[in-house]
């Protein structure tokens, strides 16, 4: 069943397009991942699910609604997203950080109750945050704030969990954990997941289908290994590579050789 339909989107700024014709399904617990060279558009698409930005063409369904029926808080029910820079009081705790991934299910009159303690609990559990629930933010690693911006996602119980480019500016043990940690999820709670990446053997390793964008179009649709070919880097990336595959999973690994 698919978790999310996009079909024939059109998204832009002002009157210039950025993505034409993107239309894809994504089903219930798939994780799909979004490459493509810088300015292809793959945040855009991201900030289109949420209502980030407005449809310009095409339709977005969630399940069986249609996003345009859908209030903000209705979609905030559904998706929740991971952005590359997140902003919040510096001297706030992690606990009282997370309940604000709570806010879509409450009234503006309703105050924290046992059921969203009961959430928060495991939104720290599952994002493995049970030594630092109560510092400030302010005292935690690059690292562990985004696994505290996860779990503030989770508190929201989505069904679709995005992330735009989660890695970024995190050292290589960051990313891995951070990554381990989302296909853990993925696995445990059959929970969807959209990343955009720049990263591309990350995308091969922790994805079961790839979409890549270029100029704004998808160009390529499927799994790790018939996506990541070298006549597809040569042609987006203007790379010359090499590819070898792993010995265990068997997903390509790309080591790049020169510049076309």
């Amino acid at each position: 069943m698919e978790a999310v339909k996009m079909s024939n989107l059109h998204l832009g700024y002002d009157k210039k397009i950025v993505i034409r014709n993107f239309t894809t399904d994504i089903k219930e617990g798939e994780i799909v991942s979004i490459i493509g060279p810088n300015g292809s558009g793959k945040s855009t698409v991201l900030k289109a699910l949420v209502k980030l930005l407005k449809l310009q063409d095409g339709m977005i369904h969630i399940g069986k609604n249609s996003i345009t029926n859908m209030s903000n808080k209705e979609v905030s029910q559904n998706l929740s997203i991971l952005l590359q820079h997140n902003t919040s009081p510096s001297d706030i705790s992690v606990r009282d950080l997370i309940y604000y991934g709570r806010l879509p299910h409450k009234k503006w009159y309703q105050s924290k109750d046992a059921e969203d303690k009961k959430i928060i609990d495991w939104a720290i559990e599952n994002a493995n945050l049970e030594k630092l629930q109560y510092k400030k933010l302010n005292c935690l690693s690059g690292g562990e704030r985004q696994r505290v911006w996860l779990a503030v996602a989770l508190a929201q119980e989505p069904k679709v969990l995005l992330l735009d480019e989660p890695t970024t500016y995190l050292d290589i043990s960051y990313q891995l954990e951070l990554l381990e940690l989302v296909r853990k999820l993925n696995k445990k709670l059959k929970l969807t997941v959209i990343m955009v990446l720049h990263d591309l053997n990350q995308a091969a390793k922790y994805s079961h289908r790839i979409i890549v964008l270029k100029e704004g179009q998808i160009f390529a649709n499927g799994s790790p290994s018939k996506v990541l070919t070298k006549e597809l880097l040569r042609e987006v990336y203007n790379v010359e590579a090499k590819i070898y595959y792993d010995d265990l999973d068997d997903y390509p690994i790309i080591v790049p050789k020169k510049v076309i």
